[in-house]
């Protein structure tokens, strides 16, 4: 994982998984252009994928399934944003500026090296593993364990309907007092 707060690193063999956090300004998320660019000239990455869109959650599956083999990952590795984050919020932490990459055992050290001399901190959070499952851990216990395929590309699509937004919210500051018919509109996002 690639952060801009400090975190500790444990190694997982054989193929490291690393994911990168940024502050979201525009100098960090530079650094981590240039900083990703530089692994891919030196051939470091087999494969990398931004952590907006489903966070962790989507990132794993579709990497893992695109691959061939399952993949493990250990939520506790993971850098956060905020403390007391819940395994669900951890996987769905949705960042353009984070990226998990996918490096192979013999190019984790020198991939980590790129990403010290860009003071972008890397944390490998996982591996590749032998058969066809997805399996994400936190505090030694299962939170996730599924064929990646059947999250990243068999997942089954429903249309469901939002519920339907009220015509018109009441709202006045609190200690105001209410006058009837003259109530403020909330607006609500499009």
């Amino acid at each position: 994982m690639l952060a801009s707060e400090p975190s500790t690193a444990k190694k997982v063999e054989p193929v490291g998984r690393t994911s990168v956090s940024t502050g979201g300004d525009p100098f960090t998320e530079k650094v981590l252009i240039e900083c990703c660019l530089e692994l891919f000239r030196a051939g470091l990455v087999v494969g990398i994928q931004d952590l907006g869109g489903a966070g962790l959650s989507c990132a794993t599956s579709e990497l893992a399934s695109a691959g061939d083999g399952g993949m493990r990952i250990e939520l506790d590795a993971v850098p956060l944003r905020a403390a007391n984050m819940t395994p669900a919020e951890i996987l769905s932490s949705e960042s353009q500026e984070r990226m998990c990459a996918v490096v192979t055992p013999a190019n984790v050290d020198a991939f980590m090296a790129v990403c010290r001399r860009w003071d972008v901190l890397a944390t490998v959070i996982g591996e590749v593993t032998e058969g066809d499952r997805l399996v994400i851990t936190w505090r030694g216990e299962t939170v996730v364990d599924v064929p990646p395929r059947t999250v990243a590309h068999e997942a089954r699509c429903t249309s469901a309907r939002s519920p339907a937004r009220p015509a018109r919210m009441r709202w006045s500051p609190p200690g105001a007092r209410r006058c009837p018919g003259r109530a403020r509109r909330a607006s609500w996002p499009s």
